[in-house]
């Protein structure tokens, strides 16, 4: 990003290329709609391009990334909000074969359904930690919270996640 910050736009496009579809995924997750999380996914790297003259590297590059990402997620479900549109969830296409194709979509639907049942507090630590990458640390920051709140929230999750899914399911596990 530091190289992004002086003009490279080779470096700016590696960012792209990794991080793309990691803020995509926490997009989906976040959103549960495909073509929004498509468009905020390119918003978000717009931002980032508009504000890399100003960049500092005071954290990961990674939390400057998600807390982009988050804002603009949490901006677009309190307009939906105001609109009184529900979003649906629609889960990450799969890139594999037809049969396990399916198998994914049918899964990745179920865990969007599943994380549908969290509290936002819960589902979004989860999210940032395991989508997003965060540290707890640095969600602790995000949130505003101690960093043994988000341990919290993140264990709730899990656990409910886990015990949603075998009610819903009859499986181990997602």
């Amino acid at each position: 990003m530091v190289s992004a910050r002086h003009g490279s736009r080779e470096a700016f496009a590696v960012i792209v290329e990794r991080h793309q579809r990691r803020v995509l995924n926490l997009m989906l997750f976040l959103l549960g709609d495909r073509e929004t999380a498509r468009d905020l996914t390119q918003e978000c790297f717009l931002r980032l391009l508009r504000a890399a003259p100003r960049y500092e590297p005071r954290a990961r590059f990674t939390t400057y990334l998600v807390t982009i990402a988050r804002r603009l997620a949490l901006d677009e479900r309190a307009k939906a909000w105001g609109r009184r549109e529900p979003l649906e969830a629609e889960p990450p296409a799969p890139d594999p074969g037809p049969d396990a194709e399916l198998e994914t979509r049918e899964r990745s639907a179920r865990l969007v359904a599943v994380l549908g049942t969290l509290a936002e507090e819960d589902r979004e630590a989860l999210l940032l930690s395991e989508v997003g990458g965060l540290r707890y640390r640095e969600i602790a920051e995000l949130a505003g919270v101690p960093e043994g709140t988000v341990a919290s929230r993140k264990s709730r999750a899990v656990r409910q996640v886990r015990e949603r899914w075998r009610e819903r399911w009859k499986e181990k596990g997602p």
